[in-house]
């Protein structure tokens, strides 16, 4: 398999580019030197990378990029991990947890999820094809900082604090490479998708064959809200689905009676808009969960 090229640099300060930054690996090898954090006081001084490559003497900008082989997404808010790869299951990737990852400024918070996903591409993307894909991928990744898509972007190797090295996590996830322009092809056969299934979902509410909230409400009453956060998730991801706007205030009333919940209703609120209507999550999901997790 060939080659993957990116670009090392120093310090966040750094941006000339030198033959010394250039580096061309092996994917494998690479994936596996992500999973090696360094330990830092301060996670300004940490090293950083970026998914191009540059021109020889250039500097770290958009018009000295020859072609990018890396697309890296930067996540701090509204995906966990085991989300992420639950959603991109079929595609390669390396996901590795960025330095403030459960930290919130003051102590350990496992609710803060901050992490980086490295994704090699199945062919290198000119700057200027990569440049015009940005808002169709900020849409795609619906939730990631958008700056990951800015070309010339850099982003800071694997790094913990010397006393949170507990905290570090790595997934390698064994699948197809990212190739933009089977990407295409495929985003607009989800578009069609998801239009059909916005359409069936408008024809349920509309005759009444959708399961009464009513119901969810007396179903969701005997079911625990100590769930793993995958499930408590999805719940929320079903309730959309069945019900639209109305279902938030189960969901919210439902995470309410969890030992963990914080009581933030505006929290919920955005991981709420991030979940998409035309979800496959059916009545029958709850009922499934409500049988497995009882109070």
């Amino acid at each position: 398999m060939n080659n993957t090229q990116f670009t090392v640099f120093n310090s966040l300060y750094e941006t000339e580019v030198l033959e010394t930054n250039q580096k061309n690996a092996p994917w494998e090898a690479l994936a596996r030197k992500l999973q090696q954090p360094v330990a830092i006081e301060d996670k300004s001084k940490g090293k950083m990378f970026s998914g191009a490559a540059f021109k020889q003497g250039g500097r770290r900008c958009n018009d000295d990029i020859t072609a990018h082989h890396l697309l890296v997404l930067d996540i701090d808010e509204g995906w966990h991990p085991l989300m992420f790869v639950e959603q991109f299951t079929n595609t390669e990737f390396l996901l590795y947890t960025s330095y403030n990852h459960n930290w919130d400024g003051e102590k350990i918070n496992k609710d803060v999820m901050k992490f980086r996903v490295v994704m090699p591409l199945a062919n290198p993307v000119n700057p200027e094809h990569f440049r015009k894909m940005k808002s169709v991928l900020i849409k795609h990744f619906e939730g990631i900082d958008p700056a990951s898509f800015v070309s010339s972007q850099a982003f800071f190797l694997p790094s913990h604090h010397p006393d949170r090295a507990g905290l570090f996590q790595s997934i390698h996830n064994k699948g197809d490479r990212f190739d933009f322009d089977k990407f295409q092809v495929e985003l607009f056969i989800q578009q069609q998708k998801a239009l059909y299934q916005r359409k069936r979902s408008e024809n349920n509410r509309s005759d009444e064959r959708v399961t009464p909230i009513n119901e969810a409400v007396e179903l969701l009453k005997g079911m625990s809200s100590d769930v793993d956060y995958s499930i408590w998730w999805k719940v929320g991801a079903c309730l959309k689905n069945l019900y639209g706007e109305n279902g938030f205030k189960l969901w919210l009333d439902w995470s309410a009676k969890g030992q963990t919940f914080d009581g933030s209703e505006t929290k919920l609120q955005s991981k709420w808009n991030g979940f998409n209507e035309t979800s496959n999550y059916t009545y029958g999901y709850l009922v499934n969960r409500s049988r497995e997790y009882p109070i």
